[in-house]
């Protein structure tokens, strides 16, 4: 039995553990001051409401490219098909990630001014949300580095269809 690689976007799959290590490391040594930091928090808050409308834009171009069949063939079709498919996986795990750090930042404003004593009596709970944020604010915002080439290449795949 063979293993083939030629499946698998190995550079993707190096880039995602890359990603994750700096984030491992970023969380461990500014983790707390970053979570602890109102300001920060509102800025990456802020940032990501942004990513979020140039996501939208890179998924409405994916889908749009996408559409465009004139010419091709069935094959090429089913490859466009396939390639759609991939690319918006990639891209809705992003938009996930972003969602799932706005709400990990909201759930931790509530926990810190609500007047209840849930922090204090689970402080493991507290303790994991600000893990999660410190670690999934630098990977969200990581991978979202490539944004601008997407958009470009969109494009350009788009130009190359339409000629």
């Amino acid at each position: 039995m063979s293993f083939d690689l030629s499946k698998y976007d190995c550079k993707g799959i190096v880039l995602v553990a890359v990603f994750s290590f700096c984030s491992i490391g970023f969380s461990a040594l500014f983790g707390s001051a970053m979570v602890n930091n109102t300001d920060a928090l509102n800025l990456v808050a802020n940032v990501f409401a942004v990513l979020s409308g140039f996501l939208l834009l890179v998924i409405t171009m994916t889908s749009d490219t996408a559409s465009i069949l004139d010419g091709l063939s069935d094959t090429e079709k089913e490859n466009q098909k396939t390639r759609f498919k991939a690319r918006f996986s990639r891209y809705y795990i992003l938009f996930i990630l972003y969602f799932l750090v706005l709400v990990m930042i909201f759930i931790y404003y509530l926990m810190q001014k609500s007047s209840n004593t849930l922090l204090k009596d689970y402080p493991l709970i507290k303790a994991s949300l600000e893990y999660a944020m410190a670690f999934f604010i630098p990977f969200s915002f990581l991978n979202s580095l490539f944004i601008p080439l997407k958009i470009k290449e969109l494009f350009l795949e788009k130009f190359d269809l339409h000629s």
